[in-house]
């Protein structure tokens, strides 16, 4: 147990110093909202833990392991930014707005909270049977990690264009990213796996950790909701690189484990 709490103490490390190095020049810096998605990550990794004996395949490579945790929080994390915090969120009460619901009834938010978590499951439980049909249909193969890739890059270039067209509008190029990402990425991750929902779910964190670090460290693409915003905590742009290096100290712990 203690190993996968570690495992999924690194996983939400890695989320965490993203977002606090995008997030504190315009937001200020909050200990809470950076080890929020560390302590999930944590909570997760027991969870995972606790499942493992009731699934049907064993997990047999930590680094997808992690990868997996890490897309997990996310599924976690949005569902709580989006509809389980009482304060409304920017990107979710937009788009509540465009579907016709109202934002302000806190028990629908929490209904729809519930709802979002089910599909999101159901999805990876969905890609899981994907991925086990892909690997009896071609093998462990680059063509099947390619096309269950695909499949679940394009759940996650779908979730991100719901949310971020609103205030940038549709980006094709942007779009057909993750599902490229995760695409390539799978092709290697199939070689180190014989489990598909692990595999499955570890190519969505690995897509997750790709565009961010692409996107967030190396273009320092500024967020939607802070498009056009001052900055508020100049201090933070200086400080930021901290989150540089904890981003790349976790993810070269997931290397070691996914090779080793």
């Amino acid at each position: 147990m203690w190993g996968y709490l570690v495992i999924g103490l690194v996983a939400g490390s890695i989320v965490s110093s993203w977002q606090g190095y995008k997030d504190p020049p315009w937001e200020g810096f909050s200990l809470v909202k950076f080890a929020r998605s560390i302590v999930a990550g944590g909570a997760i990794g027991v969870a995972f833990w606790a499942l493992q004996s009731r699934l049907t395949t064993a997990i047999d490579n930590l680094g997808l392991l992690l990868l997996a945790i890490l897309a997990t929080e996310r599924l976690v994390g949005e569902a709580y930014k989006g509809f389980f915090r009482r304060a409304p969120h920017p990107e979710y009460s937009k788009l509540f707005v465009r579907l016709g619901l109202p934002v302000d009834s806190y028990p629908l938010k929490v209904v729809f909270g519930f709802l979002f978590l089910g599909i999101g499951f159901a999805l990876f439980g969905l890609f899981g049977w994907l991925g086990a049909s892909l690997l009896e249909a071609f093998g462990r193969t680059a063509f099947a990690g390619l096309l269950l890739g695909a499949a679940a890059g394009t759940l996650v270039a779908t979730g991100g264009a719901l949310k971020d067209s609103q205030f940038e509008g549709f980006k094709g190029r942007k779009f057909v990213r993750s599902p490229t990402i995760t695409a390539l990425g799978c092709t290697l991750l199939v070689k180190y796996s014989a489990n598909p929902l692990l595999m499955s779910i570890g190519a969505i964190g690995f897509e997750r950790v790709a565009v961010e670090f692409f996107k967030t460290f190396l273009v320092r693409q500024v967020r939607g909701i802070h498009a056009g915003q001052p900055v508020a905590h100049p201090e933070w742009l200086e400080r930021r690189w901290i989150f540089l290096v904890s981003f790349v100290t976790s993810v070269a712990v997931c290397g070691v484990l996914l090779t080793r």
